[in-house]
């Protein structure tokens, strides 16, 4: 398909709106925060103008940026407030702008089912006023959702493989830099530790879907190489990935990953699956070669942290938060049974136990994906929800079947690999209540549609 880039004046038209909004947006704001919001919108309407006149400017700004968000601080900090502001003014314009305009794009099954959930999120919103939901949750539970908005926009700058691949090396540089900071936490905690519990205990649970995303993404890289030097290079990255993935400690990421391993030999080419068994038993073989020549102490001080958080996992001391899940999961289940179908809005609070803190605590954030979708947006937004992921995944491996392209066949099946895996994280770490999974969402569910635009046969 063509590429085609919109009358310049239409650009000056989307310019001259934004000026206006921030005008009046800059006016109204009154919070602390209300200058470097301003400071954010102010970026809109030249990022709008850029981006209708070299498409992907904009989306690399929605992807890139939102490293200002990964450091997970409480509360909104400045960073937050430009990133939140930037991206909320990118949407408010555009989308209505698509809308009006006729150009967003509602050609598959994957677009048709994010409208389906796109309204079930305004109506959780909507139904958050009504139940009574807390402002302060209502706001932080929509903030996490925030980035599923900007979908469209993406599709919009997605008009080639070019941007597509850009968008792809942006969000490559952001898992480097999300592993190698994990890294350097779990060695710095491990420094600063003074006694035996800490050491055991140390994990830097950040950003954990990303480095999936990038362990499942270099796994598959490196089985579809033919020759040896750019496969061992993959290999590595993947290698550096998977260390990062493996110090979070979080299992149902662990899982998860295996479960994308496992689509992906149960789909891919004969050749790529021989290739990854191959390469990955060298790998193992190799790492564990120099771990245990080379940096012995630091390997054994490894291995006991992950056989501690193992053994609470399967052994006869449940692990207190796996017990806190399992109380919250039963609170919000007796909800949930009361009002099945309307659910109850986002900020709705319930009243959950701590085991670690030893008292009750009132909170909207359900650990369990599904059970807080149905929570939040009853039980037709929960299959919105999941349909959504069904659809991304479903898309991706139509792609990877008829494509004619390497790169639109690789891409496609590390989507659809990825969301599966997605899928199964999702029951233990809300998919759907994460700033950084949701942005992934997004970008995964316009980039696999985008691809079918261009690589799927129109009959």
């Amino acid at each position: 398909m063509e590429a085609t880039y919109p009358n310049d004046r239409y650009g000056w038209l989307l310019f001259g709106a934004g000026v206006a909004v921030i005008t009046v947006l800059g006016i109204m704001a009154l919070h602390e925060l209300s200058g470097f919001v301003l400071i954010g919108l102010a970026l809109t309407p030249v990022a709008l103008y850029t981006g209708y006149r070299h498409k992907g400017v904009v989306a690399y700004g929605i992807v890139f940026f939102a490293l200002l968000t990964f450091d997970q601080d409480s509360g909104t900090n400045i960073r937050e407030a430009l990133y939140y502001a930037y991206i909320a003014g990118v949407v408010a314009l555009m989308v209505p702008w698509l809308a009006l305009t006729g150009q967003w794009q509602l050609r598959h099954g994957i677009d048709k089912s994010y409208m389906v959930l796109l309204i079930f999120i305004g109506y959780g919103i909507v139904l958050g006023f009504f139940t009574g939901g807390l402002m302060k949750n209502r706001i932080d539970d929509i903030t996490l959702m925030f980035p599923i908005l900007t979908y469209f926009v993406l599709r919009d700058q997605m008009v080639d493989d070019k941007v597509v691949r850009n968008i792809l090396i942006v969000l490559v540089v952001m898992m480097l830099f999300i592993a190698l900071r994990n890294i350097r936490n779990y060695q710095q905690i491990l420094i600063e530790a003074v006694m035996e519990w800490q050491i055991q205990k140390a994990r830097v649970a950040k950003n954990e879907v990303f480095l999936m995303a990038g362990t499942v993404g270099f796994f598959i890289l490196q089985a579809y190489q033919t020759k040896w030097i750019p496969r061992l290079f993959y290999l590595g990255v993947f290698g550096f990935m998977f260390a990062g993935l493996i110090l979070t400690q979080s299992r149902g990421y662990w899982l998860a990953f295996v479960l994308s391993a496992g689509v992906f030999m149960l789909f891919s080419d004969r050749g790529a699956r021989i290739r990854a068994i191959i390469t990955t038993t060298l790998l193992g073989v190799f790492a564990i070669t120099i771990a245990f020549t080379v940096y012995y102490s630091a390997t054994m001080v490894v291995i006991e942290n992950l056989a501690y958080r193992l053994s609470l996992t399967g052994g006869s001391q449940m692990d207190p938060s796996l017990l806190e899940r399992v109380l919250e999961t039963q609170s919000v289940c007796d909800l949930v049974k009361y009002n099945p179908l309307a659910g109850y809005g986002f900020g709705y609070v319930y009243q959950r136990y701590g085991v670690i803190a030893g008292y009750w605590t009132h909170t909207s954030y359900v650990h369990n994906g599904y059970l807080a979708m149905w929570f939040k947006m009853g039980l037709f937004g929960m299959l919105a929800a999941f349909t959504y992921l069904i659809m991304i995944a479903r898309t991706g491996y139509k792609v990877f079947k008829d494509a004619t392209t390497t790169f639109a066949r690789i891409t496609a099946l590390i989507i659809m690999c990825q969301v599966v895996g997605m899928m199964l994280v999702n029951i233990t770490s809300p998919q759907f209540l994460g700033f950084d999974s949701m942005l992934l969402l997004a970008v995964m569910g316009a980039m696999v549609a985008s691809l079918a635009d261009r690589h799927l046969s129109k009959t």
